[in-house]
């Protein structure tokens, strides 16, 4: 056994050591070959938030602690158990934060004022572990336009963020999660409640929208979201992959304009899994192109539209494939370039040359809001109400 002197002859007064910055004085190697650091520096590649003065009692403000964590240098912050309650959290270019780690327990809470944002992501390559649970003192109806999570701005958008879990409670008017203009956005798993629009919820529960460009490379493995005005909504998205999504008590049946599932000027949006049930509007398709992969259900209300294609005459509105897929409702709306409520066939294509469609086998059509079956509708239809032309038409094909 070696005494070892903890402070050689060299010196390092105890003064030194129980200074604010003692740990930089005192050496950290994990290996003693490389890496050679100091104590202070390995500290701060993650922080606590309560080592900077946080409560998360869930009523004290505990802004001004967070932004002095965020302020430190620190590359990881920590959220122990427990309630954040804040006016509003910002992350951007000039933080040295890269990653957010929520432990279990855990949550962020919004004190509600007119446009504020519970957590505001302004940052390149930014990451949140854990679950982010973002709750707030507002309402889904209050007209105060907060926010629970926002990625990028209109002006500016952000590229790479990844987030593990995000749940997002009944507390904010104008969107549950929303990025604008982003690139390469993944959120592992995601709870949203986006209150109810029959009982006059405004808010759209998560959503990816237009700012100086569209988005892109956009991926939600699976997603639960209660109500909304737009439970979903996707605008301008070039290329987008859902793994499995659950929409219910969405959309709205005036305006029309609303769905559970609302996509518009969407690229190649494909759906693996999608369930639907109890909204006033299950699906609105906006000059979109999306891509049913998997088993598919959507469960109307009596007074409900299951599915409502709306667009601007001859444009391009895409192919939509649909495979493996039930509808089961009564009401579906009327396509306001077709004429035509609902077409489900086994190949279904425009002939832009003569001007007409031609039908698969087993083909069944609504014209009037009651189903009819043609078991062998082989035949060409006339597109009515159409002119102009040809090759800027629209082209649906339905795999059934």
């Amino acid at each position: 056994i070696q005494d070892v002197d903890p402070l050689p002859s060299a010196g390092i007064s105890a003064a030194t050591l129980n200074a604010t910055a003692g740990a930089n004085s005192v050496g950290y190697s994990p290996t003693n070959t490389y890496n050679v650091n100091t104590v202070g520096a390995k500290l701060k590649e993650s922080i606590s938030v309560k080592d900077f003065g946080a409560t998360g009692d869930g009523v004290t403000d505990d802004t001004a602690a967070i932004n002095a964590a965020r302020a430190s240098g620190a590359k990881n912050l920590v959220f122990p158990e427990g309630g954040y309650f804040t006016t509003g959290l910002v992350f951007d270019d000039t933080d040295s934060v890269i990653n957010l780690h929520f432990v279990p327990g855990s949550y962020i809470k919004l004190k509600a004022a007119a446009n504020r944002i519970a957590l505001d992501i302004q940052k390149h390559t930014f990451s949140v572990s854990g679950i982010l649970d973002v709750r707030g003192t507002g309402t889904s109806m209050d007209g105060l336009n907060t926010i629970g999570v926002r990625h990028g701005t209109t002006s500016q958008g952000r590229a790479y963020c990844t987030i593990q879990h995000l749940k997002i409670a009944e507390n904010f008017s104008k969107r549950g999660f929303v990025s604008y203009a982003n690139v390469n956005v993944k959120i592992g798993r995601a709870d949203i409640n986006a209150g109810s629009p029959v009982h006059g919820s405004t808010c759209y529960g998560m959503s990816f929208e237009p700012g100086v460009a569209g988005s892109t490379a956009v991926m939600v493995e699976q997603a639960y979201i209660s109500g909304g005005m737009r439970g979903f909504n996707g605008q301008a998205l070039s290329w987008a992959d859902l793994g499995t999504l659950i929409v219910e008590y969405g959309g709205t049946a005036s305006p029309a304009v609303n769905g559970a599932l609302h996509l518009e000027q969407c690229g190649t949006f494909m759906i693996r899994n999608i369930y639907g049930e109890q909204n006033q509007r299950n699906m609105v398709l906006v000059d979109s192109s999306p891509v049913f992969l998997g088993g598919n259900m959507f469960e109307s209300l009596a007074s409900a539209d299951s599915v409502t294609y709306v667009g601007s005459p001859f444009t391009d509105r895409g192919v939509t494939q649909v495979r493996g897929n039930t509808i089961r409702t009564t009401q579906l709306s009327p396509d306001n370039v077709s004429n035509r409520d609902l077409l489900i066939g086994t190949d279904m294509k425009v002939r832009i040359s003569d001007n007409k469609v031609q039908f698969g086998k087993m083909t069944t059509t609504t014209t009037t809001g009651s189903l009819s079956t043609a078991n062998t509708f082989e035949t060409v239809a006339t597109v009515t109400n159409q002119s102009g032309d040809p090759a800027s038409r629209i082209a649906y094909r339905y795999v059934v």
